[in-house]
């Protein structure tokens, strides 16, 4: 038998996704995923991208109406409504491409889970603006009461990086 012959007699072994540690505390293992109406979602007031290019909208709102929302954002129930976690830049996108809802993964997150998705989410962009990176790492910093160091290993960046940021703030 050949080596490709063998690969493909192998028997494939069911591959389970384990959702990603927050903090050291698991999100619930089945994030549900609905279409939301956009009218239902509210952006997040602890987003630390402060900045978003409304060109970068404009050009994500045309590929939206050709393709359609390809990846759901993250959201969390407050109240009657949702607060977007991660995914603001598609929702922008979208009310100006004229949906109506856009597809959701709706988790129960605590205030500290989505800060830490949120950072992990935005700041590690290349293309994240040197100010809101700084912002975020100082809003991190005052929400947790973590110093520079322990930030610094829960963003996984150098601490003189995070120090650096943390100046220009």
């Amino acid at each position: 038998m050949t080596a490709k012959e063998e690969m493909q007699s192998e028997t494939v072994t069911e591959v389970t996704s384990v959702p990603a540690s927050t903090n050291g505390t698991r999100p619930e293992a089945k994030p549900d995923l609905r279409v939301i109406a956009l009218s239902d979602l509210e952006p997040s007031k602890t987003n630390p991208r402060r900045r978003i290019d409304e060109n970068s909208i404009n050009s994500l709102a045309d590929s939206i109406t050709a393709q359609g929302v390809l990846e759901p954002l993250i959201v969390r129930e407050r109240g009657r409504r949702f607060e977007i976690v991660c995914g603001e830049r598609r929702y922008r996108a979208a009310k100006a491409a004229n949906l109506i809802g856009v597809p959701c993964l709706v988790r129960k997150l605590s205030d500290e889970q989505v800060l830490d998705i949120q950072i992990h989410e935005n700041l590690h962009r290349e293309d994240v603006h040197p100010m809101d990176e700084a912002y975020g790492y100082q809003f991190l910093q005052e929400r947790l009461g973590c110093d520079t160091k322990e930030l610094a290993l829960r963003v996984g960046k150098p601490e003189g990086y995070v120090l650096n940021r943390d100046r220009k703030s």
